[in-house]
């Protein structure tokens, strides 16, 4: 008799310790459909660079330089970190510097840019190709995103006068496209006379283009028509040539008379397809 008594009692603790364990679940179930809902998190950041290349030209003797201007966009959905412009390493024959820096240490929020630009000269008078990339991130998180320049030098010809106009090679005057545009090619006319001796006075610069030409040449800036140039010194003649189609290269005769003679050098163009 007590040991079904003492049995009965425990079925019923046990039956009320269930049902007070489902009316848990049951509370904190409706609890929760009462809650809103957590928010997913915000889009990650996002950079998107333009142009992603491009080429750039300088001539050392014209002390040029060329620069494009990069612009960074964030099209994520969140800021970014403060952002860093990092070149690659090395150097070959040109300079290569980053100007008007308006992305390095900013944080872009979504939608917004920034920019900075890129120069590009040559410090050797003879003709080279340099690359060099810059990465554009977030100090090294999956933001990164490279731009990527091709740096041309153009070549000045030295061509001295008294040697039958004399040059090492037959200059070239390179990579003229539809889209880029007429390209130069500066030659330098040289007087090897001792230092301020033997004056020379280039009277006529001309250039008369050889047959079944693809393009047009023409002079540029030229300074040496009626100019005294003297042993030692030299002047410029800048020859352009524009390839419409972008294919195919052309010849011209580059002449400079003085008074006592001339002399006649030939010139190459050559396009880009």
């Amino acid at each position: 008799m007590g040991g079904a008594l003492r049995r009965s009692i425990g079925a019923s603790r046990r039956g009320r310790r269930l049902g007070f364990g489902a009316l848990a679940v049951l509370t904190a179930t409706v609890l929760a459909g009462c809650l809103p809902p957590t928010p997913p998190p915000p889009p990650a950041p996002k950079l998107a660079v333009t142009p992603g290349s491009a080429d750039l030209y300088s001539d050392f003797t014209q002390n040029d330089d060329d620069l494009q201007v990069v612009t960074v966009t964030n099209q994520g959905g969140s800021t970014t970190g403060p952002l860093s412009v990092e070149p690659s390493p090395g150097k070959t024959y040109g300079t290569w510097d980053v100007t008007h820096d308006g992305c390095t240490n900013v944080r872009l929020d979504p939608g917004t840019s920034c920019t900075f630009e890129v120069d590009f000269s040559a410090d050797v008078w003879f003709g080279f190709d340099d690359s060099r990339f810059y990465t554009i991130g977030d100090h090294g998180t999956s933001l990164n995103q490279q731009v990527t320049f091709s740096g041309h030098g153009h070549p000045s010809v030295l061509w001295f006068y008294g040697a039958g106009g004399a040059v090492q090679d037959v200059p070239v005057i390179e990579r003229s496209a539809a889209a880029g545009g007429p390209t130069s090619l500066y030659l330098t006319l040289y007087n090897p006379a001792p230092l301020g001796a033997n004056p020379i006075t280039p009277t006529n610069v001309s250039i008369d283009p050889l047959p079944g030409n693809v393009g047009t040449f023409s002079l540029g800036t030229e300074h040496c028509s009626n100019v005294v140039v003297t042993g030692g010194n030299q002047c410029t003649i800048e020859v352009r040539y524009d390839n419409a189609t972008g294919a195919g290269e052309a010849g011209v005769i580059l002449s400079v008379d003085w008074a006592d003679g001339a002399t006649a050098l030939p010139v190459i163009g050559e396009g880009t397809p």
